[in-house]
């Protein structure tokens, strides 16, 4: 985009699927009330009391996996900001031997140049030309009941719940004590239905969907929630659908089209739907000249 253009919507493309919770996932939530013996760690859920993922859960996951995987982000050590952990750590390496405690902090990067910044947008205050407003929105995942009542109905270990209570422990190193606690968790083999939508600007922004299935592959290998380390969090994306809605769609003029079908992140063709795809915005441009 050049200076001095002003944003247009050529369109969106919709990714739809299934996540599976491949082990016992857990993001937390809050406890309303104090209860003697009662969870140590819930789950967030919704007001019904259905566990769900939060949108802000999964896109910040994939975010800062493809920061990590590419070295990016914002990097602050004694008022100096770097853009990548190279240089961040060969100024820290730099001033360690001072003696004195330095200063440093770590945020989403926002140089507004890389693919992590169109995709997922800067803040405000950090925005400058070109402008990067967010492209990609990530919805709440909800939990899939009718497959949940299929494979759960006769799990009596969850009496009638969504959720299974873990119990951990952890060791005094020196008395050897335990300190015992509950932590709630959906069960493995849960699903829940994911949505995100990537807003078209400018043709380029078609190139994104290689950096977000690139982020979705780092996380499946990566876990989402808390308590990764512990075994919890490992998820699969399935059964995953991408549709196309051009502008004549929100114009009443067209409809939705679909690109492509996957079972799974294995299966899809990220070359051949970006080149689909830019080939109907292609035909969209030229039908309405």
């Amino acid at each position: 985009m050049k200076e001095g253009e002003a944003l247009k919507l050529m369109g969106r493309i919709l990714i739809n699927g299934r996540l599976k919770a491949r082990t016992g996932l857990r993001i937390g939530g809050s406890k309303e009330v104090l209860e003697v013996g009662g969870l140590d760690l819930p789950v967030i859920k919704d007001p019904f009391g259905v566990p769900y993922i939060p949108g802000s859960s999964l896109r910040g996951k994939i975010r800062s996996l493809l920061e990590l995987h590419r070295g990016k982000g914002k990097f602050e050590i004694e008022g100096e900001t770097f853009c990548t952990i190279k240089d961040f750590f060969e100024r820290y390496n730099q001033l360690f031997d001072s003696g004195r405690e330095l200063r440093i902090k770590g945020s989403p990067c926002c140089c507004g140049e890389c693919e992590i910044c169109k995709l997922f947008g800067i803040p405000a205050n950090e925005n400058k030309f070109p402008l990067n407003p967010t492209r990609l929105a990530v919805r709440d995942a909800f939990l899939d009941k009718d497959h949940w009542n299929e494979c759960f109905k006769e799990a009596e270990v969850l009496g009638g719940t969504y959720t299974e209570v873990k119990y951990e422990n952890s060791i005094d190193r020196l008395t050897s004590v335990a300190n015992p606690r509950q932590v709630e968790r959906v069960p493995a083999g849960a699903r829940f239905d994911f949505e995100m939508s990537l807003k078209l600007l400018d043709e380029s922004d078609v190139d994104l969907l290689k950096t977000l299935f690139e982020g979705m592959k780092l996380l499946e290998d990566d876990y989402l929630g808390g308590h990764g380390s512990r075994g919890y969090g490992a998820v699969k994306f399935e059964d995953i659908s991408i549709r196309l809605r051009g502008r004549d769609y929100y114009e009443g003029e067209g409809e939705e089209e679909e690109v492509d079908k996957a079972e799974d992140l294995s299966e899809v063709d990220i070359e051949n739907i970006i080149n689909t795809v830019k080939g109907k915005l292609k035909e969209e441009k030229e039908g309405t000249k």
